[in-house]
């Protein structure tokens, strides 16, 4: 009896010990997972045909008329599947470009064919410059890799032509360190980083936007957020994330038609102003009148439906899809863009809209 005593004791001890070590690290040979149970096995992500989760890309070589291209082999080498969440670029990497960082850009994208090639219509993980790449920036783009499987990382970088200038044509070569990080299923984000802020079902979009620090990331679970005229103001390296194996989040807003007079014509459903380096993806932005029809006089006097989006800043990267009665939904010129490199994509396709 003693003897079945300790083995339970010890049993214990080390179910215990696991539990409290496994959730807080990436990469481990023992992780735990929901309701008090745990998972035996691996994770073990490793780059190309090396042993771990680190890596380079040479960009030796770039000119202003060439346009660098690196496949990264990625390969879940451990017999758990695991959620690779982001790229953090080395610190010292991303200084050592500083003569390059206003003209120099970046293109990542994620692919399941080796040799898949990547067009204009291929929707981007990253699109901007290095400067707005920040020592605490994580680039979040989550995706389960199961046991033994690979992905392809597909790194492009490019001179900006317009930007080119005499001290760019001397920038030495370098190489550009990254780590790939990634966890256990269902971990939760606020052990991965703390930059992470989940928006949940009960929270508040504008709130929320307001809250947010620079180069946090705002992940964004999927279902409906009721929401009015959405406003981001003034941030650098934020990042809106729809994640979800069900529908894509939607930010939805539903106009009451007997306000509808106190409505002002020209406000965008969404205005992104004065900000550099945000990333939004995967979000839906709904616009819809309530169920009561508009009256004749309402549409032949009231205000039109909202405008989808504005955009003024650098280096955005907006993509999203529209759903509803928004006014211009067809109209390009009820999208409005101002600033540089603003690479946008609509319902899955490349978007090109009038610069003001």
């Amino acid at each position: 009896m003693k003897k079945r005593l300790i083995y339970i004791i010890l049993i214990l001890s080390i179910m215990m010990y696991t539990l409290g070590r496994g959730s807080i690290s990436w990469f481990m040979s023992t992780a735990s997972s929901e309701a008090n149970a745990f998972t035996a096995g691996t994770l073990n992500m490793a780059i190309g045909e090396g042993e771990n989760g680190s890596g380079q890309i040479d960009l030796g070589g770039l000119a202003p008329d060439r346009v660098l291209e690196q496949r990264t082999k990625i390969v879940n080498k451990g017999t758990l599947p695991c959620e690779l969440y982001g790229i953090r670029f080395s610190r010292d990497s991303i200084a050592g470009l500083a003569d390059l960082s206003d003209a120099l850009n970046f293109h990542i994208y994620f692919t399941h064919g080796k040799d898949k090639d990547i067009t204009a219509l291929d929707i981007p993980v990253f699109y901007n410059y290095v400067d707005t790449i920040k020592e605490d920036l994580i680039i979040f783009y989550p995706i389960t890799v199961e046991s033994e499987d690979e992905i392809t990382m597909v790194f492009r970088a490019e001179l900006d032509l317009m930007q080119i200038e005499e001290r760019h044509r001397d920038a030495e070569d370098s190489l550009l360190e990254f780590e790939i990080l990634a966890s256990q299923l269902g971990t939760p984000l606020g052990e991965l980083s703390e930059r992470y802020v989940l928006l949940e079902g009960d929270k508040v979009v504008q709130g929320a936007l307001n809250g947010l620090d620079d180069s946090d990331v705002l992940v964004v679970e999927e279902g409906e957020y009721q929401c009015d005229r959405l406003i981001l103001d003034d941030k650098e390296n934020i990042s809106i994330v729809g994640i979800g194996e069900g529908d894509t989040p939607e930010f939805k807003h539903i106009e009451d038609s007997n306000n509808s007079k106190k409505s002002n014509p020209d406000q965008y459903f969404l205005s992104i102003e004065n900000c550099s380096g945000v990333i939004m993806r995967n979000i839906f932005l709904g616009y819809y009148k309530d169920s009561k029809a508009l009256s004749g006089e309402a549409s032949t006097n009231g205000a039109k439906l909202k405008k989808p989006l504005y955009i003024d800043g650098d280096y955005n990267q907006v993509n999203t899809y529209f759903c509803g009665e928004f006014e211009g939904k067809v109209n390009q010129g009820h999208i409005e863009v101002i600033g540089r490199n603003n690479i946008i994509f609509i319902d899955d396709n490349r978007y090109n809209p009038p610069r003001s």
